[in-house]
């Protein structure tokens, strides 16, 4: 049982979670909310660079749910055109001598002093850190550390330095990026209190490699408030793609839906196609540009957009956790056509009653295609998908699932 007037740091890398443009901003801000259910919260934010400073070094914020928490910010972490993740530079940290150990990193003395004032002037009972690599920073709190994670990173980065369409020079740059992941993994594993990922897969792998991390499962979640997308009355039915293009599974996605589109062409179904999503690089939108879909780049709203779509089409081939794309296209009661790994987390799910899910390849496409040509069955699934998404993945649930994880800390 946590106590009243517990108090929790939260650290997080970037602005972006106060005005949230993608699915882990979302993520972060519905994680924001329910740690400030179990008790007082402080938001100390890592700014991406000196330019980030969408909030004051104190900032009172509203949250969702009508909860609130106070919002603080730290130096950045990256400068002079390079990176100092103090996660990749700290190998071993031990709670004794910590600022010790720290500099010996060659981590400059100002960010520590950064990070020893803010520590100093928030009294915290538990701190969450929202990524590995910004492990060190809960190093300025003597108190039990949680780290937060979307996925299995070093393996993650691993897998992609070995993909067929890998350059050399990216190939020694991911595993570079690789073994600093593996060193925050080892570093999290000795000292912190718990592990927390998205699904009961991701927790299996960290298992298995950490025996003795205490891994906890929180939920990627919607909001219990999103409003049903409504039926779409374009003529002909649009399909769309939406996520984060400067992910890597994503812009994979995105090719595998430009070529669908290019199949359902020339087989003669007729539809249109779109890609949503920001941060495309140029061979993306070059190789999206060959397909007959239409990129439309990040939308301010999103809603509208979403109105008019007939499906939601995530052909995933990778990725870890569970896929907040699928998550929020059913909370909008939108059918969605994907694949295993694309509902991988998503325990309870019934393809064929909840979503339609298919291997790639000619039963993907026959999925789409069924969707298309009986829009009165794609949208009753619809509906279902919605209420059991509402049911099984709203915000309640990780509200209970955190209030357990912190209790369990603290006592």
């Amino acid at each position: 049982m946590i106590a009243d007037g517990f108090r929790i740091a939260y650290v997080v890398d970037g602005t972006g979670f106060l005005t949230p443009r993608n699915g882990g901003e979302e993520k972060r801000r519905s994680l924001a909310t329910s740690l400030a259910g179990s008790g007082d919260l402080t938001i100390f934010i890592v700014p991406a660079s000196d330019g980030d400073t969408a909030a004051p070094p104190a900032l009172e914020v509203a949250l969702d749910d009508g909860r609130t928490a106070t919002v603080k910010m730290l130096r950045p972490l990256r400068g002079d055109g390079r990176t100092a993740s103090i996660g990749q530079r700290v190998v071993d940290i031990a709670r004794r001598n910590q600022f010790e150990r720290l500099r010996e990193t060659g981590i400059p003395t100002e960010l520590l002093s950064g990070y020893a004032s803010a520590s100093a002037s928030v009294k915290a009972d538990v701190v969450v850190v929202d990524a590995p690599h910004l492990y060190g920073t809960a190093q300025c709190w003597s108190v039990p550390s949680i780290v937060v994670t979307q996925n299995h990173e070093s393996r993650t980065y691993a897998s992609r330095a070995f993909a067929r369409s890998t350059s050399p020079h990216q190939r020694f740059a991911l595993l570079f990026a690789a073994a600093g992941f593996l060193f925050d993994e080892r570093s999290i594993a000795r000292h912190a209190s718990q592990l927390w990922v998205v699904s009961e897969d991701d927790a299996n792998q960290y298992r298995r490699r950490f025996p003795s991390l205490n891994v906890r499962v929180v939920l990627n979640v919607v909001s219990r408030h999103t409003k049903p997308a409504g039926a779409p009355t374009l003529n002909p039915p649009t399909i769309a793609f939406l996520g984060s293009l400067n992910y890597g599974p994503n812009r994979e996605a995105a090719i595998l839906f430009g070529e669908l589109a290019a199949r359902l062409q020339n087989s003669g179904t007729d539809c249109r196609a779109i890609v949503i999503g920001g941060d495309a690089n140029e061979a993306l939108k070059a190789a999206l540009a060959a397909t007959p879909v239409e990129q439309l780049g990040f939308v301010d709203n999103l809603d509208h957009v979403l109105s008019s779509v007939a499906a939601v089409v995530a052909p995933l081939g990778r990725g870890g956790g569970t896929k907040l794309k699928v998550l929020d296209s059913l909370a909008r009661a939108l059918p969605v056509v994907t694949t295993p790994d694309g509902v991988i987390g998503l325990d309870g799910l019934e393809a064929g009653c909840h979503a339609h899910v298919a291997p790639l390849g000619p039963q993907f496409d026959e999925s789409v295609r069924r969707v298309l040509q009986d829009p009165v069955a794609a949208r009753t699934m619809g509906v279902v998908g919605r209420e059991w998404v509402l049911t099984n993945f709203g915000s309640h649930r990780l509200d209970e699932l955190v209030a357990s994880h912190l209790a369990e800390v603290v006592t």
